[in-house]
């Protein structure tokens, strides 16, 4: 399965970008360790997305970091993780 995460207000708290939320983080490392392909998204650009992966030890755990809509990104992904209702995947989750 593909999955997507957000950055903002999802892996980190919206108004502290060094705040990781644990319970979504989590689900990112179950997904990792399910065999999942990961790929984590920011409409605050790839730098900004791969700099949190990082400072966040995930970065060997995601295949893919983008800026959406990339649509052929988006098309790949077949379940999104979002502090909002998105419609990036056939089935989202909002965190």
């Amino acid at each position: 399965m593909r999955v997507a995460f957000d950055v903002d207000g999802t892996l980190v708290d919206l108004h502290d970008y060094r705040k990781p939320r644990p319970s979504v983080v989590n689900k990112l490392h179950w997904h990792y360790r399910r065999g999942d392909e990961v790929f984590v998204w920011s409409g605050g650009g790839v730098d900004y997305a791969q700099r949190v992966v990082e400072r966040l030890g995930l970065a060997h755990m995601v295949t893919v970091i983008a800026k959406l809509p990339n649509v052929s990104v988006a098309q790949k992904i077949q379940l999104c993780y979002d502090d909002q209702d998105v419609s990036l995947a056939p089935e989202g989750v909002r965190v």
